[in-house]
């Protein structure tokens, strides 16, 4: 029997120390999105899950791709625009390298220099 996204989430979330047990970046970002409370439903996420995947759905998928942005992710963003970086070169740089827009979208909202390849 095939495990759902929560019982794959929770098995990895899980597993002792020692364990090298991984989890698919399509898994672990959104279900990370949620609340503390609704990584706990099933059917919420199995939901989130299934929203994030048919987003990316035949795109390259990163490891932050879809995720909050931080404090250390904007400055990191700053940084590698202002000193010539193209949007493409950030978004890997970042880790959001299937989420290109949403990298472009952050540095207009910032006011960023944009080059593109």
């Amino acid at each position: 029997m095939t495990k759902d996204a929560y019982e794959q989430f929770w098995e990895w979330a899980s597993k002792p120390p020692e364990s090298d047990l991984s989890i698919r970046a399509s898994i672990y970002n959104p279900v990370m999105q949620l609340s503390l409370e609704d990584q706990q439903d099933r059917r919420k996420v199995n939901e989130a899950v299934s929203r994030w995947q048919e987003r990316y759905a035949g795109h390259k998928v990163d490891i932050y791709d879809g995720a909050e942005w931080t404090e250390m992710d904007i400055d990191d963003l700053k940084a590698s625009l202002t000193n010539g970086s193209t949007i493409e070169e950030a978004a890997g740089f970042l880790c959001r390298s299937g989420d290109v827009e949403e990298v472009e979208r952050k540095a207009r909202e910032l006011g960023l220099p944009i080059r593109m390849m």
